[in-house]
């Protein structure tokens, strides 16, 4: 190949193409509606010297292939190499000294000191977040308060697990850099710095889980769930008031919410009869439910409930 980079474009009538970085990462991806000719279909806001490959796809399935010569070196065009952790090491260092810092490699078992004005800083380098590397920082906190660990750059960064990375790093006190190599100069995003954690503050936006949490402990009679379990059917509170509604109306027949409620269904029950969730009711007349075919026969699926609120309404008889 000569001192160029190939674009391979491939499109039909519709022009739609799928925009990829030099390492196969996805940007993003554009539609045109009325056909042009392809070679002149290149977004003019594209940095030609960043991005190397355009894919035109579609469910069609003729398709026309348009080769192109970019101006960028052979070597941007191989693909990358497997990262090390070293490789995370240079951007950092760079960045500190930038800062006016002292930086060292490797000192006493830390990956990356970093000194000024008697101020210790800590970097631990590895290439995903695991359970060693934040046992190696928490370690390296008896040294500093100034603790970071750095990873490349995750793909997914809007994800809940992600958001759960890094209410972890933060709950420890940690900082995050994060180290992207999709450019030809490594980035770095300070992600999180090590900053006390307010426990008390984040209880206090938990309020609303909290009473949820506790409303739903309350609401069960007893323990019907193994912890642990995997897709197996959960007994909820809201279920139980569907199998005492169910019990109270197999054995009265129909009746209204009202008279149910006083029988101590709670106070759900006009709008558990009303919503019908499992399809276990049906309006008889106006303001009175009587139990379906197919509640009488899900109902032999909870037997010990059956039997604790059947036994609740011949004691309350």
């Amino acid at each position: 190949m000569s001192n160029g980079r190939y674009i391979v474009i491939m499109a039909d009538k519709r022009l739609f193409w799928q925009i990829y970085t030099p390492n196969g990462r996805y940007i993003s991806q554009m539609a045109h509606k009325s056909p042009k000719p392809a070679d002149k279909q290149i977004p003019p806001t594209l940095p030609k010297k960043e991005w190397v490959l355009f894919l035109f796809y579609t469910a069609k399935t003729f398709l026309m292939v348009y080769t192109y010569l970019i101006e960028i070196t052979t070597e941007r065009f191989l693909p990358m190499t497997k990262l090390k952790e070293s490789d995370l090491y240079q951007p950092i260092q760079k960045h500190f000294h930038k800062q006016g810092y002292q930086v060292n490699g490797e000192v006493n078992d830390c990956d990356l000191t970093a000194m000024k004005e008697g101020e210790l800083l800590i970097v631990e380098l590895k290439l995903s977040l695991n359970v060693e590397l934040l046992i190696q920082a928490t370690k390296r906190q008896r040294l500093t308060d100034l603790v970071y660990i750095a990873i490349p750059k995750p793909k997914r960064t809007r994800s809940k697990r992600w958001n759960d990375v890094r209410h972890l790093v933060r709950r420890l006190e940690l900082g995050l850099i994060t180290v992207s190599f999709t450019t030809k100069t490594p980035k770095l995003d300070f992600v999180i710095h090590p900053e006390p954690f307010d426990r008390k503050k984040t209880m206090r936006n938990s309020k609303k889980k909290r009473a949820a949490l506790v409303k739903e402990i309350e609401g069960r009679s007893a323990d019907y769930n193994v912890g642990g379990s995997n897709k197996t059917k959960i007994m909820t509170a809201y279920k139980e008031s569907c199998i005492h509604i169910a019990c109270c109306l197999e054995a009265y027949g129909p009746m209204s919410p009202k008279n149910l409620a006083k029988r101590g269904t709670g106070d759900k029950t006009p709008s558990i009869l009303q919503k019908n969730y499992y399809k276990w009711f049906e309006r008889v007349k106006r303001g009175v439910y009587q139990l379906t075919d197919t509640g009488r026969k899900e109902l032999q699926e909870y037997p010990e409930l059956v039997s604790y609120y059947s036994q609740k309404i011949e004691e309350n008889q």
